[in-house]
């Protein structure tokens, strides 16, 4: 008789009810890579109503024909689409500049063109603004003042979708948050880390909550220490001007990183929906222990890479001050002061130009106190360790220990490794940033920031910045050859 399970998935898309795209940044580098392949992946996959058009701003004296031709390089025709229904053929060009009030009454009259046009009730809107930090406010201004942004009709939303960064540290952060919420009520404000789309963070929470395996183990009692790290082999990738004033603590740390920590420290959630799922990542980030002078000066190691592996050093490109200090490698250690994580400590590291790209979550368990091997043979075995896959080939691998084929004590590890992509049944899901398009669509908040832990994320790190800033030999700058495994240090022990 055969015991073999059948592998059973339990999937469901919501296809979104008609909707205007509205997105500013047309023309910009986000735009190209990624919102129009992401709609296109969407349309593909039947996961935008027939109804739902695209309305392309920017500053570009474009007209509509023109930008189609532009953007058609960058995005093909979706292959099942005729050209009545595909929406790459119905883009809308209407160029705006928020100097310019008139350009914001043009994209008005467009709207109000789709929704008395298109069906026999107002038609949602989803501003995207996939533009720098610095033009956000002001285009959010110019959308509130021509009253885009009200929600007039009780059965028709206005949503809006920015990107991170979320300020540069706490009084930035509580300044843009007291401003958005002067134009918009925070349950439409959609603020995107591209990281929480990502198929590996999305199962976190799925690995830990539906396997009773991890129920009882998932604490002080059973994990010795976890990692969260991320390598990048690239360097600045065209954004040195703005790295500089950012460096990896603000543009890595501080939000994907932390993000990731929330989902894996935090207590099993009320239930399953946004709002639930938000509170116990609130309650878990105001839990972390603040840094202090000593654990700043040996729990946090910073570093600038040099050059190395026929590469150049930070300081050497392009736009960067000779005698810039901005770190492009962080690692840290903290501690979350509640029951499930005492003394439990929490390894966080980021760089850049690095000798792999790759990113990972590793749970290290504790050795076992009830091995009756021999205290040789002990000290052989290696922790069981669960290591989530961010990049490459996302995925879970679990460490044991187990027999190996010959004598009767050939113990060693034994590894189970599965990608998604060897495990998925649908080859249409969308990706991160299609993920985020259908929800911001959909009204589902799971996967975007909260400005409430954003606020308590810059608590944690703005004195971090700060003394960085203040006292710099207190706190020094190491330094790493590019291509390099980074600054030797430990912070384990």
């Amino acid at each position: 008789m055969s015991h073999k399970k059948e592998q059973t998935t339990f999937s469901i898309e919501v296809i979104p009810a008609p909707c205007v795209v509205v997105i500013f940044g047309a023309t910009g580098d986000l735009t190209k890579r990624k919102i129009m392949p992401s709609l296109c992946q969407l349309c593909a996959n039947n996961l935008i109503h027939e109804h739902t058009s695209v309305i392309c701003c920017g500053r570009s004296d474009y007209t509509t024909e023109s930008y189609r031709s532009y953007i058609s390089q960058y995005v093909p025709k979706c292959s099942h689409c005729n050209k009545k229904s595909c929406f790459l053929d119905n883009i809308i060009y209407v160029r705006t500049d928020a100097k310019e009030p008139k350009t914001f009454q043009d994209l008005a009259d467009q709207l109000n063109i789709k929704d008395s046009k298109e069906t026999a009730s107002p038609l949602n809107h989803l501003f995207y603004l996939a533009v720098p930090p610095a033009s956000v406010t002001e285009l959010i201004a110019a959308l509130s003042q021509a009253k885009l942004l009200e929600e007039t009709n009780p059965d028709a939303w206005r949503h809006l979708a920015i990107e991170k960064p979320f300020g540069t540290d706490l009084e930035s952060a509580v300044k843009l948050d007291t401003f958005l919420h002067e134009h918009i009520a925070e349950e439409d404000i959609y603020r995107i880390d591209h990281y929480l789309a990502k198929e590996t963070v999305q199962n976190i929470l799925i690995t830990r909550f539906a396997n009773r395996i991890f129920e009882t183990i998932w604490d002080h009692h059973a994990i010795d220490h976890i990692r969260i790290s991320t390598a990048e082999t690239v360097g600045l990738e065209g954004r040195n001007s703005y790295f500089d004033k950012s460096g990896l603590l603000r543009d890595m740390i501080q939000n994907h990183l932390m993000e990731i920590l929330m989902l894996v420290a935090m207590e099993p959630p009320a239930s399953s929906n946004a709002d639930a799922i938000h509170v116990a990542k609130l309650n878990l980030i105001e839990k972390i222990r603040p840094f202090t002078e000593e654990s700043m000066a040996t729990g946090i190691v910073r570093a600038q890479y040099t050059s190395g592996n026929d590469m150049a050093g930070y300081l050497e490109e392009p736009d960067i001050p000779a005698d810039s200090m901005t770190e492009t490698f962080v690692s840290l250690k903290l501690f979350i002061d509640n029951e499930r994580w005492q003394d439990v400590p929490f390894y966080i590291q980021a760089g850049k130009r690095m000798d792999s790209q790759d990113s990972e979550i590793e749970i290290v368990f504790k050795r076992s106190t009830l091995s009756f091997f021999s205290e040789q043979l002990s000290k052989t075995l290696t922790p069981n360790t669960l290591t989530l896959r961010i990049r490459p080939d996302e995925g879970m691998q679990l460490d044991l220990q187990a027999k190996h084929s010959g004598p009767k004590l050939a113990i060693g590890n034994l590894q189970f490794d599965t990608t998604y992509e060897q495990q998925s049944s649908n080859q249409g899901a969308p990706d991160a940033y299609a993920r985020l398009l259908l929800d911001a669509m959909l009204h589902d908040h799971t996967l975007f920031v909260r400005g409430a832990t954003i606020i308590e994320s810059w608590k944690l790190f703005t004195p971090v910045l700060e003394a960085w800033k203040n006292n710099p030999d207190k706190y020094p700058l190491l330094s790493y050859p590019a291509g390099s495994e980074g600054p030797e240090f430990s912070l384990e022990g």
